[in-house]
């Protein structure tokens, strides 16, 4: 999985799923990436917020659809990879990282 991330070209996104109704999704590439989630019923996305943005956003394949991000909501390999690992071990949304509710 960390893998298939660090992979990733701006074309792309992988999804996983935890048993129920919660999901992530890791686009961008392949320095900064985005990293939003559904983690209830409801649907309601957080997407994981960069604290500490470079300047200028960037646009990603996302659902299949061009998307432009802002830049602070683009972050780094490392801390994609760490909320993809932490949702795939607790299927929650992991609590050192930063999130914004959409």
């Amino acid at each position: 999985m960390i893998t298939a991330i660090a992979t990733l070209d701006g074309s792309g996104e992988i999804e996983l799923y935890h048993p129920g109704v919660a999901w992530l999704g890791v686009a961008g590439g392949p320095w900064r990436f985005f990293v939003g989630c559904s983690l209830d019923e409801d649907g309601t996305i957080q997407q994981v917020r960069n604290m500490d943005p470079l300047e200028g956003g960037a646009e990603f394949v996302v659902g299949g659809q061009p998307t432009t991000l802002a830049s602070n909501y683009l972050i780094p390999l490392e801390v994609a990879t760490a909320a993809a690992l932490y949702f795939l071990r607790k299927g929650a949304a992991d609590p050192s990282i930063t999130w914004d509710r959409m």
